[in-house]
């Protein structure tokens, strides 16, 4: 977990604390909500007061965390998305992740895509897929997918910490094709895929 080069649980997992006196709802409450670390910028701007950059670019990407620190409030549906690359584009040694310091995005191989979500028999997953990437969009290329991901987080653990049991076995191979299509269009339809 160095570095937290994978979509793990363990490495997606960040804790999130925020202090805004000012917000005197907000003082001492906690949420169970799933964020992403994309909504900071949003939540620092509407704690802040301060508005949104007039002319960039490129779109700010986030949802204001606001409305959780004034102890509840309407919150996004979608799960939380991870993101992580791996490179160089090279067969068949995929997984080595040391190049996301030194190869440029647009030479990435694949993206990994991560959810941990709540399926419809019951269970808690981390589900994750690993399309090609286009370099030259910037974007997956979900018809040429290099491996998916399915770890149970509400099996049973036997013995050790609970993060100890989570993820050494991938499901994805024996589960149901009902569940796999549940958990990838989840994956994909809520973060505009």
């Amino acid at each position: 977990m160095w570095e937290k080069r994978t979509l793990w649980e363990n490495a997606a997992r960040v804790p999130l604390v925020i202090r805004a006196p000012w917000l005197a709802k907000g003082v001492g409450t906690r949420s169970g909500e799933l964020v992403e670390l994309v909504d900071l910028y949003r939540t620092i701007l509407d704690v802040a007061g301060a508005p949104e950059p007039a002319g960039d670019s490129v779109p700010i990407e986030g949802t204001s965390l606001a409305p959780l620190l004034g102890g509840g409030g309407e919150w996004k549906a979608k799960p939380a998305l991870t993101m992580y690359p791996r490179c160089p584009p090279g067969e068949p040694d995929w997984v080595q992740d040391s190049c996301i310091h030194s190869v440029e995005r647009t030479e990435f191989a694949y993206m990994g895509y991560s959810m941990h979500i709540d399926a419809s028999d019951g269970c808690s997953y981390r589900y994750t897929e690993w399309p090609a990437w286009d370099g030259d969009t910037l974007t997956p290329i979900w018809s040429r997918l290099k491996a998916v991901e399915l770890y149970n987080h509400s099996a049973p653990c036997a013995e050790g910490t609970v993060f100890d049991c989570y993820e050494n076995t991938n499901g994805a191979a024996g589960a149901p094709k009902q569940l796999l299509d549940e958990l990838s269009a989840a994956l994909r339809g809520a973060n505009g895929f």
